[in-house]
C-alpha cells in the first residue's frame, strides 16, 4: 500500500469535490488563454467563492496594491476595510496565491519572489499557495521556502490534462483516483485563514 492508498476518498459530499465540478463550470465561461489558462482563471473565481462562503473578507479579483501587487492574486483583507479597486499593504491580512494544479519549479520561484518582496514591505503579512489538485507524486513541488504556507485542496493519483471537463472529475472520483490530504488540505486552510492556525 503507498502513500496515496492511505488517503480518504473523496466523496461527491465533499467541498473539494464540488470545487473541482464548479472549475468545470466556471472553465467555459472563460474567454482568453489557452486552456491551461483559464482553467487557472476558473480555480482562482472557485476558490474565491468557497472562501467567501466562510465569512472571510477579500477584494475582488481584479482588485490589486499598486506598490507590487502584480500576479492574480488574492487579498485576504483587514476588517473594516471598505471595498474598492486598489488596497495599500496596511490593509491586506493575507495574500493568496491559487492555481489549478502545483507549478513547475522554475514557476515557483517568482511567487517565493513575490512574496519576499511584499513582505519586505509589511512584515506582518501571511501568506499562502492554494493548490487545487495535485500527484502526491509530483516532480517538482511548490517552494516558497519559509515565506508561507502550500495547502493541496485534492490529491489526486495520476496526471490529468483535462481536469477542467466534468466528465474526467467524475471518472477519476468514482475510480478513487481523488482523495482527501491529511495535512494542509482544505480544513487546514480554512483554519489558518480564519484563525491564523
Amino acid at each position: 500500500m503507498n502513500e496515496f492508498d492511505e488517503l480518504d476518498p473523496l466523496t461527491e459530499e465533499n467541498e473539494e469535490y464540488q470545487m473541482l465540478i464548479d472549475v468545470t463550470e466556471e472553465f467555459p465561461k472563460q474567454n482568453v488563454g489557452s486552456a491551461m489558462q483559464k482553467s487557472g482563471k476558473a480555480t482562482i473565481i472557485v476558490v474565491r467563492k468557497h472562501l467567501l462562503k466562510e465569512g472571510l473578507k477579500i477584494a475582488e479579483l481584479d482588485a490589486r496594491i499598486p506598490e507590487k501587487g502584480e500576479m492574480n492574486l488574492l487579498f485576504i483583507l483587514k476588517a473594516g476595510i471598505p471595498a474598492k479597486l486598489d488596497y495599500s499593504l496596511d490593509e491586506v491580512d493575507k495574500v493568496l496565491k491559487v492555481t489549478n494544479t502545483a507549478v513547475t519549479k522554475a514557476a515557483s520561484e517568482p511567487i517565493r519572489s513575490k512574496f519576499e518582496e511584499l513582505r519586505k514591505l509589511n512584515r506582518n503579512l501571511r501568506f499562502a499557495v492554494v493548490v487545487l489538485s495535485e500527484r502526491l507524486s509530483f516532480e517538482h513541488p511548490i517552494n516558497i521556502g519559509d515565506t508561507g504556507k502550500v495547502f493541496t485542496l485534492v490529491a489526486r493519483k495520476k496526471r490529468s490534462y483535462k481536469l477542467y471537463l466534468k466528465e474526467t472529475v467524475m471518472e477519476m472520483q468514482k475510480d478513487g483516483g481523488l482523495r482527501k490530504p491529511k495535512e494542509n488540505g482544505w480544513d487546514d486552510l480554512k483554519e489558518y485563514l480564519i484563525r491564523g492556525k
